[in-house]
């Protein structure tokens, strides 16, 4: 079955057992991405407890190396304060300052719908602003009773 014209020639039942089969070759799929992905980061790590300035996988093929950027906590550096020059303190510390935010207008729809039910008028105007969702599927595997 390599088109979706195929698919129309199917049963409802093959249609639903195809879709869970598929289903589960993803998630199989996923899982052993996952399982290559924690021994990438375990030769990554290797390489950096044998020295390497970034932890990679030498590949002619590929980059794979470690991308990852730290995060700071902003209270351990506030020693910087005494440390660094006036120059350098001015060119990467912000002091603590406050910035307005606009806020847009916004319409809690939870409130507008049920006035909707209430009112023709009301009813119009939120059908014209109404924008369709994403399709999206509902598929569980049923449980046996």
């Amino acid at each position: 079955m390599n088109k979706i014209s195929d698919c129309q020639q199917l049963s409802d039942d093959a249609l639903l057992n195809s879709y869970a089969a598929v289903k589960q070759a993803a998630q199989d799929v996923a899982d052993r991405r996952g399982r290559i992905e924690q021994e990438i980061w375990r030769r990554l790590r290797q390489a950096e407890s044998e020295g390497a300035q970034v932890g990679s996988i030498p590949s002619a093929q590929y980059i794979c190396e470690d991308a990852t950027r730290p995060t700071y906590d902003q209270a351990a550096l506030v020693p910087l304060r005494d440390l660094l020059t006036q120059p350098d303190l001015a060119a990467c510390f912000t002091p603590e300052h406050q910035e307005t935010m606009t806020v847009p207008d916004k319409w809690d729809m939870r409130k507008v719908l049920p006035l909707a039910r209430r009112s023709a008028e009301v009813q119009h105007v939120v059908n014209r602003a109404t924008i369709p969702g994403t399709p999206k599927l509902r598929f569980e595997e049923r449980k046996s009773p």
